[in-house]
């Protein structure tokens, strides 16, 4: 027969280690649960803040991207407007040369051949109606039956030589000349010891051909001295480079041809600015008055001619240099 205290105490003592048993487990269980709790708040503080930095790195790639694009931006806009500024200066319409200037101070004797009194050739004019002109083209009363001498070289001379001396001026020479009005001046006691009296580098004479009688010749010629005959001048033999450099300037177009440069003179009235002035002296005959394309070319072409006369000149003399 058992005993029923001892069966208690038996019974108490097993409840008694279930429940440390279980308080056991209960602890274990709490202290895992702990640890999960802080492995977790652990692990989603670090991914916070690997995403917190992530985002910072990203910002800070984007600030930097954007920096980038805008200096980027910058220099695609600067280097478009360096590219459209040539463009727009190709579109322009290009912009003439100015004249050739002269590299030191000269001075240069311009000669109107003939004047006053001293016609030069001339010749009788009718426009297409029969009417008889002068030599600015106004109608004057019909020539007498011996004819009257309409059209005078000295005009177109004169007319030439003050465009010549504006062309100069503005090329940056002085320019002396024989005269600025129609006046005589006589060759041998007045026209050459002006000339050489002024210091001129060189003379150069303008003068028109005629050929009585022969309206289909025509071109222009230029003058030099005879050096067979006069060759104790050093200074003359410059004349045929100056001679070859107004001939180069003059362009075909605008003239009836160049007849060439010729040196058969003699010492004469007709030549004595060649052989008595000192300097480098030339005579141009700007076409022929007998010559209908010739006037018509003088009377439209002369600032042309103008031009191309004194460009010849100023590099000559910026030869000298």
């Amino acid at each position: 027969m058992s005993n029923s205290y001892g069966s208690l105490s038996r019974g108490n003592s097993a409840r008694r280690r279930r429940k440390r048993r279980d308080d056991m487990i209960r602890a274990i269980l709490s202290i895992v649960l702990v640890c999960v709790l802080l492995l977790v708040v652990g692990f989603l503080g670090i991914k916070a803040l690997k995403n917190d930095q992530s985002d910072r790195e990203t910002q800070d790639n984007h600030s930097s991207t954007s920096a980038d694009e805008e200096t980027t931006t910058g220099v695609d806009q600067t280097t478009e407007q360096t590219t459209e500024e040539p463009t727009e200066a190709t579109t322009e319409e290009p912009t003439e040369a100015g004249p050739v200037m002269v590299e030191k101070p000269y001075i240069v004797w311009i000669d109107a051949g003939h004047g006053g009194s001293d016609w030069g050739s001339a010749e009788w004019v009718r426009d297409e109606n029969g009417n008889w002109l002068d030599a600015n083209g106004n109608i004057v009363p019909e020539a007498s039956d011996q004819g009257a001498w309409i059209v005078r070289e000295k005009h177109d001379n004169l007319d030439l030589a003050l465009a010549v001396q504006k062309a100069l001026e503005t090329r940056g020479v002085t320019v002396k000349m024989t005269r600025t009005e129609d006046a005589y001046v006589h060759n041998i006691d007045e026209r050459v010891p002006r000339a050489n009296e002024s210091g001129a580098e060189c003379f150069v004479s303008l003068h028109r051909n005629y050929m009585k009688g022969n309206d289909q010749e025509k071109g222009i010629e230029i003058w030099g001295v005879n050096w067979d005959l006069y060759n104790n001048n050093p200074e003359k033999a410059k004349d045929q480079q100056l001679a070859e450099m107004i001939r180069d300037e003059l362009k075909e177009e605008q003239i009836n041809g160049f007849r060439g440069i010729y040196r058969n003179t003699v010492s004469s009235d007709d030549y004595s600015v060649l052989w008595r002035t000192k300097m480098p002296s030339i005579i141009i005959e700007m076409g022929f008055m007998s010559n209908k394309s010739d006037n018509e070319l003088f009377r439209s072409e002369q600032e042309a001619y103008a031009a191309a006369i004194a460009d010849g000149i100023v590099t000559w003399l910026n030869s000298l240099n």
